[in-house]
């Protein structure tokens, strides 16, 4: 109780003029240790990169993000595709358009277009994405819904990625898992894999990763990462890993110096994306 008082009434560090923004001011205070990997700051907006467009869409009375690369036409395409969770997250308050623009302009990917549907409200979140198979269904058409469709996306699993943080790590797996004619790559950051099945007579912790590890395998790739200081999460990532290494899917695995928070997913984020759409 103690340390959720001080956490309600901090304020940013006066002499820091490095802040993180959050939905309601103040912004926190950002700082790192000498000693940090330096990262490139994809998400940093740079004049010298062409920026794509950003807009916002309604799919089945849900607000969904959509980012368009520069000099996007659907006569170019398709293009492949990123299904970014959270999107009330990556639409507008970090947000993800610059890294992309940044990414495209340095050739690190191809021209992308993306879909960024809102996470919703706690409760709602806290239950479609606990591995909602109705909520999956929902993810999986929505590049075939007409906002989807005015993107021009590919249809090639292989070309696409659905990608999220914490919860949404949980469901972009399952959701890969239970679709994978629509998504062949998954990127979690802090995936929340040690997620208890509720369903009676299969109430087991960490489900994903033992479903995983006695289905047949699908033609998924994998780029997963946790932070070394996710003490309740890094163990079952890890346990992850071991089981989709065991089962011969395609992984690329990471553990950064950092915590459970967005400034080291956002950090982080070009680089993940990198892994999975590189030319």
């Amino acid at each position: 109780m103690r340390l959720q008082a001080v956490a309600a009434n901090g304020v940013p560090d006066p002499l820091n003029p490095v802040t993180f923004p959050q939905e309601r001011p103040p912004h926190k205070s950002v700082a790192a240790a000498p000693a940090a990997a330096p990262e490139p700051c994809w998400w940093r907006p740079d004049p010298a990169s062409p920026a794509g467009i950003l807009d916002e869409a309604t799919v089945d009375g849900r607000r969904v993000w959509r980012y368009r690369p520069p000099g996007h036409t659907v006569a170019a395409g398709p293009y492949p595709l990123l299904l970014l969770l959270d999107g009330d997250l990556w639409g507008t308050l970090l947000p993800v358009a610059p890294i992309l623009d940044n990414l495209i302009a340095s050739g690190r990917i191809p021209p992308v277009v993306a879909l960024l549907p809102d996470g919703a409200d706690h409760a709602t979140r806290s239950t479609e994405y606990a591995c909602d198979p109705g909520h999956a269904a929902f993810l999986a058409a929505l590049p075939s819904s007409p906002a989807g469709r005015d993107l021009a996306p590919t249809t090639d699993p292989a070309r696409t990625v659905i990608a999220g943080q914490s919860l949404g790590g949980l469901m972009a797996a399952f959701t890969a898992v239970t679709h994978p004619d629509r998504f062949g790559n998954v990127l979690s950051q802090s995936g929340a894999f040690w997620w208890k099945s509720h369903t009676p007579g299969d109430e087991e912790a960490e489900w994903l990763a033992h479903h995983l590890a006695v289905t047949k395998r699908r033609p998924v790739h994998w780029h997963v990462e946790v932070g070394l200081d996710e003490w309740v999460t890094l163990g079952p990532n890890r346990r992850l890993r071991d089981v989709l290494l065991a089962r011969g899917y395609p992984l690329s695995y990471a553990e950064f110096a950092g915590g459970h928070d967005r400034l080291c997913w956002r950090e982080r984020l070009g680089s993940a994306l990198t892994a999975l759409l590189a030319p």
